[in-house]
């Protein structure tokens, strides 16, 4: 049970919590959620004590979207961690006040076919399937699920009054999850409104429209050596590095990373769960695989966890997520003085005649050429 007060004041502390795992602007996202959840529970409940835990669960409850200037999942974020900093335990799981069950088998039956006939992996079919969810509970609140009273016009309600706070990559995205939608719709055999499949995507977001930035070899020198190979955090977050500049892994892939994928007398590293749903066997470098060595041994806490990357603050042993792989990057970028505009995978800049210094080959049998 906390005060009003009480809550206030341990904002502070909640910001101090944030840095040591997040950017500055996602801190300030969380917080400017946090503090309108406390302006929220003092309206909500006048009353000097607070059940701190309830009133989370109904703020961040789909079916209230009580915050709508914020994304309803950075909100649920930022709610979540501010009860693990003030309890030191983690929110119970949210449930909807009204489960619909014919919108939550058409939810499930959408996942199913982004399975086993899109093929998507697991993070995109799960970002569809809240999204959907999302759109279907605002179209039938109480009533049944019917896939005719889905329209053109009726999308367009739904992004001019609940998605007026997001950016337009995020509405792009949402429409691209409709589409989609009724493509699983004509794949049933479903009538569908024509003009829900050629609707704009948007404006266009040329993000992918220059030659990808890669880092010289003076960068990556720089880089590695902002790493603090005296500390559990540097040797891990160096090793991380190495991973990106190395074998040229996204996020996801580093963050699935697992003790059970290495080959130590093939020198080999094994991707399993790739974009492409093909595994592939990397080359293990010798840099790469003594900085993994050095984490293994002096650096990563004791857990039960195969997954090889760890969290070493809160939540001490439990995996890394894609986002805290990527965050150990961005403050390696910050540290070195590196323009943090590079946000995808660290690449090397390579001549086609020649390969990057540290990268070794390896023969059949493991031996360093």
């Amino acid at each position: 049970m906390e005060t009003r007060e009480s809550l206030t004041s341990q904002i502070a502390g909640y910001e101090a919590f944030l840095r040591e795992e997040y950017q500055p602007s996602t801190i300030r996202g969380y917080k400017k959620a946090v503090q309108r959840f406390v302006e929220w529970a003092k309206e909500t409940q006048p009353a000097s004590e607070t059940q701190i835990e309830p009133l989370m669960l109904e703020y961040i409850n789909p079916n209230n979207q009580v915050d709508g200037r914020h994304s309803i999942t950075t909100v649920r974020t930022a709610i979540r961690l501010f009860y693990y900093f003030l309890t030191d335990r983690k929110l119970p799981p949210c449930e909807r006040s009204s489960s619909n069950e014919s919108i939550e088998r058409e939810v499930m039956d959408y996942a199913l076919y982004l399975e086993r006939v899109a093929r998507l992996s697991s993070p995109t079919r799960q970002s569809r399937q809240n999204s959907l969810r999302r759109f279907l509970y605002r179209l039938f609140p109480s009533s049944q699920f019917d896939s005719s009273a889905i329209s053109v016009s009726v999308l367009q309600n739904f992004l001019t009054t609940e998605m007026m706070h997001v950016k337009p990559s995020s509405r792009k995205t949402f429409i691209g999850v409709i589409r989609s939608y009724c493509r699983y719709l004509r794949f049933k055999g479903v009538e569908v409104d024509k003009g829900l499949l050629i609707l704009p995507l948007s404006a266009p977001v040329w993000k992918v429209a220059s030659v990808p930035k890669t880092l010289t070899s003076n960068e990556i020198t720089l880089i590695c050596s902002a790493f603090d190979l005296c500390t559990p955090t540097g040797k891990r977050d160096y090793a991380i590095f190495l991973c990106f500049t190395e074998l040229g892994l996204r996020s996801s892939e580093v963050a699935n990373l697992s003790l059970n994928d290495f080959n130590w007398r093939d020198a080999s590293v094994l991707i399993k769960k790739t974009k492409s749903h093909v595994q592939r066997a990397l080359p293990l470098s010798q840099p790469l695989g003594k900085a993994i060595v050095q984490y293994l041994e002096l650096a990563r806490p004791t857990t039960c966890e195969r997954v090889l990357f760890v969290r070493f603050s809160h939540r001490t042993g439990e995996p890394m997520g894609s986002s805290q792989i990527r965050e150990s990057v961005r403050r390696a970028y910050a540290r070195a003085g590196i323009s943090p505009s590079i946000t995808g995978t660290p690449l090397r800049y390579t001549p086609f005649d020649g390969q990057p210094e540290s990268v070794l080959c390896w023969d059949q049998k493991g031996r360093n050429k």
